[in-house]
């Protein structure tokens, strides 16, 4: 019925919710991943696409890490506006970052990245496989 949403799904308890929220206010240019892997530079910024039906969703496919790292989300290409969270996708593959929120630790290897600037909630789907 028009508005925005927030769809939460407990896949334990087999239940869904669905909860308003505010309209978004802000529509970013870019989002971006930048941390210990290129320096924090912004020469070296992974550049997340927009999905086209759903501006406000954002991703990744394959962006790979050679080592352990530490990033952030980041708008504009600025320090203006940035999420983290503090917590490690190693163990647990995703979270809802804060604006100026500690860095995210990522284990090294190769991800499918999926970010929502309204939320700040995002995922990272490991594409390693186990042998």
């Amino acid at each position: 019925n028009g508005g925005w949403y927030t769809l939460t799904i407990d896949m334990n308890a087999q239940t869904y919710t669905w909860a308003a929220i505010d309209a978004p206010t802000t529509e970013y240019a870019n989002i971006t991943l930048i941390g210990g892997f290129n320096s924090w530079s912004p020469d070296g910024e992974i550049e997340l696409s927009q999905v086209s039906t759903s501006p406000h969703n954002w991703y990744v496919l394959q962006a790979s890490f050679a080592s352990d790292t530490e990033l952030k989300f980041r708008a504009n290409h600025d320090w203006g506006v940035n999420w983290g969270t503090g917590i490690n996708v190693g163990d647990t593959y995703g979270g809802t970052g804060v604006n100026n929120g500690d860095n995210i630790k990522v284990p090294a290897g190769t991800y499918d990245v999926y970010f929502n600037d309204i939320t700040g909630q995002y995922m990272f789907i490991s594409n390693e496989t186990e042998e």
